[in-house]
């Protein structure tokens, strides 16, 4: 009944994605591929769980 007052777990993740790659790309603009490496291994991660739980929701 009240789904809608519930935030969605997927948008949560999936903004949380972008907020990270965006500074993993600004870590590489800048010239800080190390920085960079741990951003995107941490964006992976998150893209698993993200994964993870789309199939979790639809089954």
């Amino acid at each position: 009944m009240f789904k809608w007052l519930k935030p969605d777990p997927v948008k949560k993740k999936e903004t949380e994605i972008k907020k990270i790659y965006e500074e993993a790309v600004s870590l590489q603009r800048n010239g800080n591929i190390r920085g960079y490496s741990s951003k995107i291994e941490e964006v992976e991660k998150l893209q698993k769980e993200l994964d993870f739980l789309k199939r979790a929701l639809q089954a």
